[in-house]
């Protein structure tokens, strides 16, 4: 904020109020404990706490708006905003990019699995769909099973089913992915703690038995398909499944989905 006598106005440099430092026209608005003292016994003070840019932010509009020279509350104000480095427009943000789904690797099939869970429920339902290094929908598969279950628990049995999916296929080559960290973690990790052990134990003896399968993390907006199939409504049957097709609903948002 720029001093009075750098506007050419011939006074002390000092706050003939509080004499403790000069007298600029923010401390003569707002910084002098005069002037605060005033500001907080007025009827605007709980108005004028409540704003971002500080009180002086909104005197100064006031100021603009109810004075007859408009332009020096908003000269003030410029002054106030260069003085404390705030007439800069904030820096845009810049957002990290989607992770969209990737093909697998030319001999490697991907199967992305997806559970939704609501406790208000009395079942789950499971997506679960294999592609390959194409993004061709080699098989696919909703389930509903009846319980109530945790979020963790449906992420895990939707795995279980991705993995079973891959054994039915015959699959020499595949790898299946889940957008549950925690889920992933506890199937990668030794330890898995109860009541989730024994399906993580099932899903380790399949992954070594087949020797030939993984289970890794992907965000979710790399796992779109299968979240859409999880979410779809299978309400005339518990159970749908199918090979070398893809419902017709489903193939356009596989194909915007693939990034090779």
């Amino acid at each position: 904020m720029l001093p009075l006598s750098k506007r050419g106005i011939d006074a002390d440099k000092l706050c003939p109020l509080c004499r403790d430092d000069l007298e600029d026209t923010s401390h003569a608005f707002w910084y002098c404990v005069d002037a605060q003292e005033f500001w907080r016994n007025s009827a605007l003070w709980p108005v004028l706490k409540k704003f971002p840019g500080g009180p002086f932010y909104v005197l100064c509009l006031f100021v603009s708006a109810h004075w007859d020279d408009r332009g020096l509350g908003w000269k003030i104000l410029g002054d106030f905003l260069v003085c404390n480095g705030l007439d800069k427009p904030p820096e845009k943000k810049t957002l990290a990019p989607k992770v969209l789904w990737h093909a697998p690797s030319h001999d490697q099939i991907k199967i992305n699995v997806d559970a939704t869970v609501d406790s208000s429920l009395e079942y789950i339902d499971i997506g679960v769909v294999a592609r390959d290094k194409d993004g061709v929908v080699m098989s696919f598969l909703t389930r509903r099973i009846f319980g109530k279950f945790s979020p963790h628990i449906g992420e895990c049995l939707a795995v279980r089913e991705g993995v079973c999916l891959a054994k039915f296929l015959g699959l020499d080559n595949w790898v299946v992915e889940s957008d549950a960290l925690n889920t992933v973690s506890a199937i990668q990790n030794s330890v898995a703690e109860a009541p989730k052990a024994n399906i993580v134990e099932d899903i380790r003896d399949s992954l070594l038995t087949t020797r030939s399968g993984m289970v890794c993390y992907i965000s979710r907006d790399g796992n779109k398909v299968a979240h859409l199939l999880a979410k779809y409504d299978i309400s005339r049957s518990v159970y749908c499944f199918g090979v070398d097709y893809v419902p017709r609903w489903l193939g356009p948002i596989v194909k915007a989905d693939l990034v090779i």
